[in-house]
């Protein structure tokens, strides 16, 4: 290779003649008419899920903290179920214990 192959022809713009750098301009004019929507559409698709992302994440949590008040229910519920049989356990071994004694069955 001799100096003259690696050297590079930089041409300025302003450097061209007039028409053709109209010509260039309206090349490079209908190329980007052809990419943006394309790339639009994919930044728009990118923006979408970011924002489908975040919608998702609230969500979640939003659940969580849901379900976190449903096994607190839960565990309520479960506390007075066995706080009212051991009441009724208790009433019936009184009751047990009182006809027993022979008093008789008390109403209430």
């Amino acid at each position: 290779m001799n100096a003259a192959h690696q050297t590079r022809v930089r041409v300025h713009l302003a450097q061209l003649p007039r028409r053709s750098r109209r010509r260039l301009r309206s090349v490079v004019r209908a190329g980007l008419w052809r990419v943006a929507p394309a790339y639009a559409a994919r930044r728009s698709a990118r923006t979408e899920a970011v924002f489908r992302l975040a919608r998702l994440d609230k969500e979640l949590e939003r659940q969580g903290e849901q379900l976190e008040r449903l096994e607190d229910l839960v565990s309520e519920l479960v506390l007075t179920a066995e706080s009212l049989r051991r009441e009724i356990a208790d009433a019936e071994a009184a009751q047990a214990g009182r006809e027993a004694a022979g008093e008789g069955p008390v109403e209430g």
